[in-house]
C-alpha cells in the first residue's frame, strides 16, 4: 500500500486488479490471498493521512469567455502550503488543462462547469474537492436607455444639440468603449464626425448637432464587437415631455404620468396638477380613481445641470364623459300593454313558399299555356282542427324564406332574417316616419347612423326633460352644438369647438336579446285568481344601438375644419374609438381619401372582444380649430349600409349615401320639383343630371 496525495484516503496497488481504490478516514480490514494462503491485514486511515483543501476563485469576463482565477491551499500531515493544482473536470467545453495557483481557466461556452483541486496534476473529482460554477453568456452590447439622450435646450439655437450616451454589456469585462458619431445611415462605415471614450458629443466649430435630426452612434468594445444606434436630437421646447399609458381615460381609471428621463443625477421634477396648488416631486405620478374633476392639464418643470433654463412640459388628461340614460316608463312599472301597442297588433312573422312538382312534368309533352302549370298535388298550410286553425308543419313543401324579428311602434319592420341566419335591418328617423338607413348582414341593434337633421322632430321627452324618446343613435345631449353653418348633406352638422368633448356611448351585449312576452302576475282575491299587474322586461322593447361582442365594427364620419387648410389631409380632429371591459381596446379614426368641397372622410376599424361592456366614440377637436362632423355611421365590418338624409321641414330626400358613405345629392326648385342630381366622388362632386321645366303662358289675342 502507498498513500495517494491526490485524494483523502489510500490506494491499494494491484498490478493485476482493477483501478486503484480510494478510502476516507476510518478502520479497514484487507484480506489478501496468494499461493500460500489467505491473510487479514488491518489498516487505519487517520486524519494526518488525508489531504484537506480550502480554495476560492474570482471570475472576470474576457473576450475569450469567463476567466476563472482560483486560489487555495492544501493541508497534509499537519502541514499547509499553496502548492495545489486545478482542472476543469466537466463542462460544455469538455475537460480542461491543469493549472497552478495564480494561473487561470477559461470558460469559453455558457453552462455549468466542475472545477476540482488536487495536490498534483493527477486530479480526480471526488465531490468534496470540487466546485460547480455556472457561466452565463455576457449581456449583448447595447446602449443604456436611461443614460442615452440627444437634446437642444429650451430657448437655445437649433444647431446647439448635445448627445449623451452610455454603453452596457459586451464580451469585454473592462467596460471600456469607443463611441463614434456620424450622420444618420453612416454609423457602420463613416466618415465620422467625432470619436471619444466618453459617449458625450456637443456642437462645436467642427460640426453642429441640429434639433429634430437623427444621428448614428457606433459603439465598439475592447473585443471589437460593435453596434450602431440612431439618436434623435429632441427639441425640449416642443417635445412631449410627459407621457401617459392611454390616450383617454374612463371614470375610475388609474392614470400613470411619467416625465422624460434625463441622463444625469442632478435633476429635480416639480409637478402642478389642475385644480390644485400643491407642488409634487418625482419623475412619475399616479392619479387614482380619476373622474371629470381630475381632468385637465398636468404640468411638470425639470431643473437639471443639462440646461440653463428649466425644461417644461404638459399633458392634457381627458376623461371620457359619462352618459345619462333614461329609465323606460314601460318596464319600470305596471303597464297596460294594449295602450303601448305591445299586445293586440298582429303582424306577419314568417313568409313561406310552397315547393312542389307541376302536373305537367314531362318536357316532351306539348303544353297548353292557358291551362297547364298547376301543381301536381297541393297541401294547404293551414288545417282546421276542432275549433281552430293550425299550421301544417311540412318543411319539405312549405319552406320559409324570411322572418320578421323587430317592428317599430308605428308598425314598420326594423329587422328580419333569412334561413341562413343573415340579418337585415332598417333604421327609421324623423320620429320614426321615414327610413334613414338600410343595412344588410347586420342586426338592428348593431348599426347606427346620424345625419343630425331630425332633432326637432322629437315628439316628446322624458319627465326630466332631458332624454328624447325613440332615438336609436342618440346625440341629444349635444343638441345645442348642432349648426347650420356647414353641412356635408342636408342642413345641419355637429360643431365641436375648442375645449369640447363629444361622446357617444353604448352598452355591449354578449348575445342578441330575444323578444319576450309580458308577465301577467296573478293574485287571489275572494278565493279567485285575478290579474294583479302586467310587468314588462326590456325584451319587449325595440333595442337601442348596442353592438354584439365578438365582432369587428367599422366607423365612418365626414369632417370639416374651420380653417384655410392648404393641405391634403386634416389634422385637427381626434376621434377615438374605445371598447371597455376586461380587455380594453382603443383605436383612432384616420383620414381617408381627399378633401372634397372642404369635407374629408374619417374611418376607423375596431374589434369588440368577448366580455366587453361598453362601446364609446369620443370626438375632441385639436389645435384651437372649430370642427364640423356630419353623416356619422357605425356598423359591422362585413355589413353593407345605405343611408338617407331628408329636409327636416318638408321631408324631401336631400341625399343618399352609398356603401362607402359617399353622397348622391338632390336639389329642388321652389315648387318641389327635382332639378339637379349630383354625385360625390373621390375626384370631387360631379353633376350627373339636371332638368328644367316650365309652363307656356298664353298670349293674349
Amino acid at each position: 500500500m502507498k498513500n495517494n496525495p491526490a485524494i483523502a484516503g489510500f490506494v491499494v496497488n494491484n498490478t493485476y486488479g482493477p483501478n486503484p481504490q480510494d478510502f476516507s478516514t476510518g478502520s479497514y480490514l484487507f484480506r489478501v490471498t496468494d499461493s500460500c494462503g489467505t491473510y487479514d491485514l488491518p489498516a487505519v486511515v487517520m486524519e494526518k493521512d488525508v489531504y484537506r483543501y480550502k480554495w476560492t476563485y474570482s471570475m472576470q469576463q474576457t473576450c475569450a469567455g469567463g476567466k476563472i482565477t482560483p486560489s487555495g491551499t492544501k493541508t497534509y500531515a499537519g502541514l499547509t502550503d499553496n502548492s495545489v493544482y486545478y482542472k476543469i473536470t466537466d463542462g460544455p467545453s469538455g475537460v480542461g488543462t491543469v493549472i497552478r495557483n495564480g494561473e487561470s481557466l477559461i470558460l469559453s461556452k455558457p453552462g455549468e462547469y466542475t472545477i476540482a483541486i488536487g495536490a498534483n496534476n493527477y486530479i480526480i473529482d471526488y465531490k468534496v474537492n470540487s466546485k460547480k460554477i455556472t457561466y452565463y453568456n455576457p449581456q449583448d452590447l447595447n446602449l443604456d436607455r436611461n443614460q442615452t439622450l440627444g437634446w437642444v435646450c429650451p430657448g437655445a439655437a437649433p444647431n446647439t444639440g448635445t448627445i449623451r450616451t452610455q454603453a452596457i454589456g459586451g464580451r469585454s469585462g473592462s467596460r471600456q468603449y469607443t463611441y463614434k458619431l456620424a450622420e444618420q445611415g453612416k454609423g457602420a462605415t463613416g466618415p465620422y464626425l467625432d470619436s471619444n471614450n466618453t459617449g458625450r458629443f456637443s456642437s462645436n466649430v467642427r460640426y453642429s448637432l441640429m434639433k429634430n435630426t437623427n444621428y448614428s452612434i457606433q459603439v465598439v468594445d475592447e473585443c471589437e464587437t460593435s453596434i450602431v444606434q440612431d439618436i434623435q436630437i429632441l427639441d425640449f421646447a416642443t417635445y412631449q415631455i410627459i407621457t401617459t399609458d392611454k390616450p383617454m381615460f374612463c371614470v375610475g381609471d388609474t392614470v400613470y404620468l411619467k416625465a422624460i428621463n434625463l441622463p444625469t443625477t442632478a435633476k429635480n421634477y416639480y409637478w402642478e396638477f389642475p385644480n390644485s396648488s400643491t407642488i409634487r416631486e418625482g419623475q412619475s405620478q399616479v392619479i387614482y380613481n380619476v373622474d371629470s374633476s381630475k381632468a385637465g392639464k398636468y404640468k411638470v418643470t425639470i431643473n437639471s445641470d443639462l440646461c440653463g433654463q428649466p425644461i417644461k412640459g404638459e399633458v392634457d388628461i381627458k376623461v371620457a364623459p359619462y352618459t345619462i340614460r333614461c329609465y323606460s316608463a314601460v318596464t319600470d312599472t305596471s303597464v297596460n300593454p294594449y295602450i303601448h301597442g305591445l299586445l293586440g297588433n298582429w303582424r306577419p312573422s314568417r313568409n313561406y313558399v310552397y315547393y312542389g312538382a307541376r302536373a305537367q312534368a314531362d318536357p316532351a309533352v306539348k303544353t297548353d299555356i292557358r291551362r297547364d302549370g298547376a301543381y301536381g298535388d297541393f297541401m294547404s298550410f293551414w288545417e282546421k282542427q276542432t275549433a281552430s286553425w293550425t299550421p301544417h308543419q311540412d318543411t319539405s313543401r312549405w319552406v320559409w324564406n324570411a322572418e320578421s324579428t323587430v317592428f317599430s311602434k308605428k308598425g314598420f319592420e326594423l329587422e328580419n332574417k333569412d334561413p341562413l341566419g343573415r340579418y337585415n335591418a332598417g333604421l327609421y328617423g324623423y320620429d320614426g316616419a321615414v327610413p334613414v338607413a338600410v343595412v344588410q348582414n347586420s342586426r338592428y341593434r348593431e348599426s347606427g347612423f346620424d345625419g343630425f337633421e331630425d332633432y326637432d322632430f322629437v315628439a316628446g321627452k322624458c319627465d326630466d326633460g332631458f332624454c328624447p324618446v325613440g332615438r336609436h343613435f342618440d346625440f341629444s345631449r349635444y343638441k345645442n352644438k348642432l349648426s347650420n353653418e356647414q353641412s356635408h348633406t342636408g342642413r345641419f352638422s355637429l360643431k365641436a369647438a375648442k375645449g369640447d368633448s363629444i361622446m357617444l356611448s353604448a352598452l355591449v351585449t354578449d348575445s342578441d336579446r330575444l323578444l319576450t312576452a309580458p308577465d301577467f302576475q296573478q293574485a287571489i282575491k275572494c278565493n279567485t285568481n285575478v290579474l294583479k299587474a302586467v310587468r314588462l322586461n326590456p325584451g319587449v322593447l325595440v333595442p337601442d344601438f348596442s353592438p354584439v361582442a365578438g365582432k369587428r365594427f367599422l366607423f365612418s364620419v365626414w369632417v370639416k375644419e374651420e380653417q384655410d387648410c392648404k393641405c391634403t389631409s386634416y389634422s385637427s380632429s381626434e376621434i377615438t374609438l374605445l371598447v371597455g371591459g376586461p380587455v380594453r381596446v382603443t383605436t383612432t379614426a384616420q383620414p381617408k381619401g381627399a378633401i372634397i368641397d372642404g369635407w374629408q372622410q374619417y374611418e376607423g376599424v375596431i374589434d369588440v372582444p368577448q366580455g366587453s361592456t361598453a362601446f364609446n366614440v369620443v370626438i375632441v377637436p385639436k389645435n384651437n380649430v372649430n370642427v364640423y362632423y356630419d353623416d356619422l355611421r357605425v356598423h359591422p365590418y362585413n355589413a353593407n349600409m345605405k343611408s338617407f338624409v331628408y329636409d327636416p321641414v318638408n321631408l324631401r330626400l336631400m341625399a343618399e349615401l352609398d356603401e362607402n358613405n359617399y353622397a348622391t345629392l338632390y336639389e329642388y326648385d321652389d315648387d318641389g320639383t327635382l332639378t339637379r342630381v349630383k354625385k360625390e366622388t373621390e375626384r370631387g362632386v360631379k353633376t350627373i343630371k339636371e332638368t328644367r321645366s316650365a309652363l307656356l303662358k298664353e298670349t293674349a289675342q
